[in-house]
């Protein structure tokens, strides 16, 4: 806001809207500011007061070893507090652990975090408060933006330097063979468990937790297949368990390519089958 809207605004009685910058919105305002942006520019593009300015520009060394110790500072625009731990030292040794386990593909829990953080707790001769509550884990996933993710069980089967060559090796293939986007087709497959029931639901008030029900298994797999330009789809691959299933009677002409065996899974023999048979007119 510019100095004379500023000065207009004290005029009229009206007050400013409140602004609460994120850490990352402060550290960017005092990078700008470190480069020669004018005060009232900053004014104008964040909505804030001069003296606001000057009380970020001096959290400058807090703000930057906070920004820079985090381990993905470009996901902190919401984070607008800066946390600290009581104990510094405890706190950086837990963190640490944290990112060798995940970076060994070890899946962390809260109660695996409790018992580690009471192993440290003996190891460093600490005197503080050793319960670990729920509260204290709560607090120190939000200090180190640590959230809770589904693990993707094939994504750590993957070959991820197989696949960065295969790459490289397709791009030549492309530039030597001059494919057109017509001619390029990727296929997926996902299998979809149909009778699959959710992992939570909706209860009333003074109901009793509602107990566990067993996974169904029920499930068919569907390939779908498309070139590069989106001008050619080819029928969907559906693989079910049943060879001729109920639903289909007296249907005379399926939307898919459907086929099947006993665990309604890919097979080598299916997938030569499917590339002849959309492709091999």
């Amino acid at each position: 806001m510019p100095e004379r809207a500023l000065s207009s605004a004290v005029a009229s009685g009206s007050k400013r809207k409140h602004v609460n910058l994120s850490i990352r919105d402060k550290v960017n305002l005092i990078k700008k500011l470190e480069s020669g942006t004018a005060v009232a520019k900053l004014c104008e593009e964040y909505g804030l007061g001069k003296s606001t300015i000057y009380d970020i520009k001096r959290q400058k060394k807090n703000l930057f070893e906070f920004f820079a110790d985090l381990d993905t500072p470009m996901t902190m625009g919401a984070r607008k507090i800066i946390r600290h731990a009581k104990n510094d030292d405890y706190d950086r040794v837990m963190i640490e652990w944290v990112r060798q386990r995940r970076s060994e593909g070890v899946p962390l829990s809260g109660p695996l975090l409790t018992e580690q953080a009471k192993i440290f707790h003996r190891s460093m001769n600490l005197t503080t408060d050793s319960s670990y509550t729920p509260r204290w884990i709560t607090k120190f996933k939000k200090r180190h933006d640590i959230r809770q993710l589904k693990i993707c069980g094939f994504r750590a089967l993957a070959d991820a330097e197989a696949a960065e060559d295969f790459v490289n090796e397709f791009v030549n293939l492309v530039e030597a063979e001059k494919l057109s986007p017509e001619q390029i087709y990727t296929a997926d497959e996902i299998g979809l468990f149909w009778r699959y029931v959710p992992r939570t639901t909706l209860a009333t008030t003074g109901e009793k937790d509602p107990t566990g029900v067993k996974d169904s298994k029920e499930r068919i797999t569907i390939l779908g297949c498309g070139n590069t330009a989106g001008s050619h789809k080819t029928k969907l691959f559906m693989i079910g368990k049943s060879a001729k299933p109920r639903a289909f009677k007296n249907v005379k002409v399926f939307p898919v390519i459907y086929r099947s065996n006993k665990r309604a899974w890919m097979t080598q023999q299916l997938m030569n089958e499917w590339v002849r048979k959309p492709f091999c007119f």
